[in-house]
């Protein structure tokens, strides 16, 4: 056994799985384990999980894949796989935010620009395209009134005073 190699070990390794080179591998007891993967070995596994989700490659060939290339059980790789999603969702986030902070500039320079030339119209569109983008276009809130939110001695008031027309109007009695 090997005394200066770290007590932190993970499984041992069959024979015919296909391990990639940054792995090394320790004597304990007689057996041939792997020991844990550092830091830089897990953010370059977890980029090529990343990778292989943005190709396209499904959860269940992702993990396999995993399993053949580093010799690991299944949930570290899922594990690996969580931590990729978390990097491109916040890629993605990242992407979107700039995007919206360069059209916004965009807009700005427009609006200022046809300000300048008495455009007001445009300035105007202008105005209504970044408010939209950015959401403020909320719609209208409508209080919806049911039966309790009604006074029922104003409602009765009302049904009265459209009875009174509407027998006027036909000159004879509504029929209950």
């Amino acid at each position: 056994m090997l005394t200066s190699e770290p007590k932190e070990v993970i499984e041992n390794v069959d024979s015919g799985e296909e391990v990639d080179e940054a792995n090394e591998y320790i004597d304990v007891n007689g057996k041939k384990v792997r020991r844990k993967a550092n830091k830089t070995q897990i953010a370059l596994r977890v980029q090529q999980v990343a990778t292989w989700l943005l190709d396209g490659m499904s959860y269940t060939d992702i993990v396999q894949r995993g399993q053949k290339k580093w010799g690991l059980s299944p949930r570290p790789v899922e594990r690996y796989i969580a931590k990729a999603k978390e990097q491109i969702e916040a890629s993605s986030a990242t992407e979107i935010k700039s995007a919206t902070t360069l059209a916004i500039y965009r807009l700005m320079d427009l609006y200022q620009k046809s300000v300048d030339e008495g455009d007001y119209k445009t300035a105007l569109d202008i105005i209504k395209t970044q408010n939209r983008m950015l959401g403020l276009n909320a719609p209208e809130q409508i209080e919806a009134k049911t039966v309790e939110n009604w006074d029922s001695k104003n409602l009765a008031e009302q049904f009265a005073a459209i009875e009174a027309k509407l027998k006027n109007k036909l000159g004879e009695e509504l029929p209950n």
